[in-house]
């Protein structure tokens, strides 16, 4: 995949497909690496992630919670596309509401002081089993502590109810 993307200067499966020059059909590699993709990063390798991560992170991390969209406004065959508030066209007077996703990001500053990501969810209330946007706030909160114990967390004032 990541060959694949490099070489095709996109995340279309079927552009990752062409530069990969494989014999087979198409559609059935299309297929194959789509259903790879449902599957979700092996652990082992979100471990070997998080432990090349905390080599690069200071005693006490700084670590950047905050949400986000995604907007989809012409989509109509996404999977559980949802409505969210969309930050680009709205205003402090006027909320502008399109279809599209949520997005919930944490990311930990490291020694060089960049942002390296630790936590990256696109979610929606439209997803079977979907409980809140709070419970992935707080899911992004529980995976940062497990991984560095000892931290200091900064969002915006968009969570200062919890």
């Amino acid at each position: 995949m990541i060959y694949g993307m490099l070489t095709a200067k996109s995340c279309l499966l079927t552009s990752i497909v062409d530069q990969l020059h494989e014999r087979t059909k198409k559609v059935n590699a299309v297929e194959r690496l789509g259903r790879h993709l449902c599957e979700g990063i092996p652990e082992a390798a979100k471990e070997e992630y998080q432990r090349f991560i905390r080599e690069w992170v200071p005693e006490n991390p700084t670590i950047l919670i905050d949400d986000s969209d995604v907007v989809k406004p012409e989509g109509c065959k996404f999977e559980s596309l949802g409505i969210v508030r969309d930050s680009s066209k709205s205003t402090e007077k006027k909320s502008v509401y399109e279809k599209g996703y949520h997005v919930a990001e944490a990311a930990v500053i490291i020694r060089s002081k960049h942002p390296v990501s630790v936590f990256s969810r696109i979610h929606s209330s439209q997803e079977k089993g979907y409980v809140s946007s709070n419970a992935i706030t707080f899911e992004a909160i529980e995976q940062c502590i497990k991984l560095f114990r000892k931290a200091t967390y900064v969002m915006d004032r968009g969570y200062d109810d919890n």
